[in-house]
């Protein structure tokens, strides 16, 4: 997903690219749950998983053009 607007709660900025993943529910492994995945700077923690349902200003992307990912 390609967010195309700032979201200060969730620190993304537009351009910033997550990858939509499907894992195993935390209390029942024989269910599914999407969440979709963006990188952060942080080593402790490197990876950040947020609710699709709770992103506000996303697009889908497959492929893009550089002046896309430039906002």
């Amino acid at each position: 997903m390609l967010v195309t607007r700032n979201d200060y709660g969730f620190g993304l900025m537009n351009g910033d690219i997550g990858i939509t993943l499907v894992l195993p529910h935390p209390e029942d492994p024989s269910r599914s749950v999407l969440r979709v995945a963006f990188p952060t700077a942080y080593a402790d923690k490197p990876i950040k998983l947020i609710l699709p349902s709770r992103l506000q200003a996303v697009d889908t992307v497959f492929a893009m053009t550089v002046h896309k990912s430039q906002g």
